[in-house]
């Protein structure tokens, strides 16, 4: 379950499984995917959308409330993920340090002391 603070959004990824998306707040939360060209959906309280495996998708909320959405990804590990390039660069800009895949660098310190958060 992710918590999508007003004008957040859990930024775009891909998995090699299938994820389903379910709204669990009354605040409509949009699930965007594919990349040409990109497709949305508006969900509401208990809506589902199943995005389909290797598309990239993110979930958006456009309110000025806290929404709540239960993403579950397929397959016994999730299908892995991958995150979109641009969320890599962005991370980079503020000071977080990714390799290719968008996981945190050797080195890393729990703490974020490292070089590994914003300066």
């Amino acid at each position: 379950m992710m918590r999508i603070p007003p004008g957040g959004e859990a930024g775009s990824h891909r998995h090699g499984t299938n994820e389903v998306f379910v709204n669990l707040s009354e605040i409509p939360l949009v699930v965007y995917w594919d990349d040409d060209p990109v497709k949305e959906e508006t969900l509401g309280l208990w809506d589902v959308v199943s995005v389909p495996a290797g598309q990239w998708r993110g979930v958006r909320n456009d309110s000025d409330e806290d929404g709540f959405i239960l993403g579950i990804a397929g397959g016994h590990d999730g299908g892995g993920v991958e995150f979109h390039p641009s969320i890599i660069a962005r991370a980079k800009e503020l000071g977080f340090e990714l390799d290719e895949q968008g996981r945190r660098s050797a080195g890393f310190d729990e703490s974020g002391s490292e070089g590994t958060s914003p300066s």
